[in-house]
C-alpha cells in the first residue's frame, strides 16, 4: 500500500482520542459556567459519548457486511463533526450532552474500522507496526487538541469545541485516499470470538478504570489545588499523549524487548504515575507523572488491541476489535461513576482521592497479571496466521 493510503487509514485514529481529550482541559470553566449543575454531570461531558459508542461499535461489526467500509467511515466522520462542533453552541448542560451523544455515535462507527482496516490490509510485524502507528496518531490528535483546547478555554469554554472541525480533513482523506474495498461477504459460519478476546476486553475495561481519572478529574484537581489554569491542564494531559505517542512509534521494538512482561511494565508505569500525582502536588512532578503514565498507556493499549486480532480468525478480527472498543468505552463511561462510588464508600473526599484510588486499582491489576502467569486463566493463543 502506498504512503497516502496508509496515512488515510491512520488519520482516522487522529479523531478517536479527541472525542474526550479535546474538552478535558476546559471542564473547570464549563463547571464555572453551569455553576448550579452537579459535578458528576460535568464529568459526563467527557464520558457520556462512550455509552453511545458501545452499541454502535458492536453494530458496526455487522454493518460491514451490508455497507462499504468507506461509506460507514464517511458517515461516522460527518456525525463526529456535527456532534462535536455543535457542543460549542449549547446553552444548557442537557443540550450539550445530546450533542456529545451524537458525536459518540460517530466515533462508534469510526473506531472499530480504524483498527479493522489495519487487520484487513496488514499482517505479521507490519500489522504490529501499524497498530503502534495508529496509537501514535491517536495520541498526536490528543496532543494537538489538548494544547489548543487548553489555550482557547482561557477565553471561552465554547471555543475548544471547534477543534472537532479537524474531522473535515479526515473526511477528505477518506474520500480521496482511502483504499477501496468491496462489501464483505457474510461468512457462512457465524462470527466466533474466543474467551481470550473477552478477557482482553476486561483488561481494557480495568485499565481504563485507573487511567480515566486523568481526563475526568485532572482539570478540577488542578483548579482546586491552585496549580494552574485550563491551559496548564491541557499541557499536562498533552504530556500523557506525548508519552503514549513516543511508545506507540516504537511499540514493535518495545514488545520484542519486554516479551511476556509487556502488560506488567505498562501497568506499573501507569500506577507509578498515578501515585506521584496523588502525593506530590507540584506542577513539575505531575508533569513527570503524566509522561510516565503516557509511556504505560502507549504499551498497554496497542498490546491489547493487537492481541485481540491475533486471538481471532481473520474474518472475525473486526468484530473482535469492536468488542475491545466497547469494553474501552464502557470503562471510560463508568470510571467517574466507580471512582465516585469508591470515594464515598471509603470517605475519600480530598482533591487527590481519585488518584489514590487509581493507584490501588493499578496495584491490584499488576498482582492479577502476575498471578495469571501461574494459573493461566488467559493463555495467549495465536490463531490468525
Amino acid at each position: 500500500m502506498n504512503r497516502s493510503g496508509k496515512l488515510a487509514i491512520l488519520s482516522i485514529s487522529l479523531l478517536t482520542i479527541m472525542a474526550s481529550a479535546a474538552i478535558s482541559p476546559t471542564l473547570s470553566t464549563i463547571q464555572a459556567h453551569f455553576y448550579d449543575v452537579d459535578e458528576l454531570l460535568i464529568k459526563m461531558i467527557i464520558t457520556l459519548p462512550a455509552i453511545f459508542i458501545i452499541p454502535v461499535t458492536l453494530l458496526t461489526g455487522k454493518l460491514v457486511f451490508i455497507y462499504k467500509k468507506k461509506t460507514l467511515l464517511i458517515t461516522g466522520a460527518i456525525l463526529y463533526v456535527i456532534g462535536g462542533v455543535s457542543g460549542g453552541f449549547a446553552n444548557s448542560i442537557w443540550t450539550l450532552l445530546v450533542f456529545r451523544a451524537i458525536m459518540g455515535i460517530g466515533v462508534g462507527l469510526l473506531l472499530p474500522l480504524a483498527r479493522g482496516l489495519i487487520a484487513d490490509f496488514f499482517n505479521g510485524e507490519e500489522r504490529t507496526e501499524m497498530m503502534g502507528y495508529a496509537t501514535a496518531f491517536n495520541n498526536l490528535g490528543g496532543i494537538i487538541s489538548l494544547v489548543v483546547a487548553g489555550f482557547l478555554s482561557i477565553y471561552s469554554w465554547r471555543y475548544p469545541f471547534f477543534i472537532y472541525l479537524l474531522g473535515l480533513l479526515v473526511i477528505y482523506m477518506i474520500i480521496f485516499h482511502m483504499p477501496s474495498q468491496e462489501i464483505k461477504e457474510k461468512p457462512d459460519t457465524k462470527v466466533e470470538v474466543s474467551k481470550n478476546v473477552w478477557l482482553l476486553g476486561f483488561g481494557m475495561f480495568y485499565m481504563l478504570q485507573m487511567f480515566y481519572a486523568i481526563p475526568a478529574v485532572l482539570s478540577i484537581y488542578i483548579d482546586e489545588v491552585n496549580l494552574g489554569t485550563t491551559f496548564t491542564t491541557g499541557i499536562l494531559i498533552a504530556i500523557v499523549t506525548l508519552g503514549s505517542l513516543i511508545f506507540g512509534l516504537i511499540f514493535l521494538k518495545v514488545k520484542r524487548r519486554l516479551k511476556g512482561l509487556t502488560p506488567v511494565v505498562g501497568l506499573s508505569l501507569i500506577t507509578i504515575g498515578m501515585y506521584i500525582t496523588a502525593v506530590v502536588p507540584n506542577i513539575y512532578a505531575i508533569a513527570f507523572a503524566m509522561l510516565i503514565i503516557g509511556f504505560g498507556l502507549g504499551i498497554v493499549s496497542p498490546n491489547l488491541y493487537l492481541l485481540s486480532t491475533t486471538e481471532s480468525k481473520a474474518k472475525d478480527a473486526t468484530f473482535a476489535l469492536a468488542i475491545m472498543s466497547s469494553f474501552s468505552f464502557f470503562g471510560q463511561f463508568s470510571s467517574p461513576l466507580i471512582l465516585t462510588l469508591l470515594q464515598n464508600i471509603f470517605n475519600q473526599n480530598e482533591p487527590n482521592s481519585a488518584f489514590i484510588i487509581s493507584t490501588i486499582i493499578g496495584i491490584i491489576g499488576i498482582i492479577g497479571v502476575l498471578v495469571n502467569k501461574k494459573v493461566q486463566i488467559y493463555k495467549e493463543n495465536n490463531v490468525n496466521n
